[in-house]
């Protein structure tokens, strides 16, 4: 998260809150040792 928050200019904790935001709209889920991934169309 600190590399897409460089690249953002923003603070670390933005990019975490953002995130968990996306995940709790079920817009984003995370996979354990791979990454998280944004949900196709279904």
């Amino acid at each position: 998260m600190n590399e897409l928050a460089s690249e953002l200019d923003v603070a670390p904790s933005t990019v975490q809150k953002a995130v968990a935001a996306l995940r709790k709209e079920g817009r984003l889920y995370t996979v354990l040792g791979q990454g998280s991934f944004v949900k196709g169309d279904e």
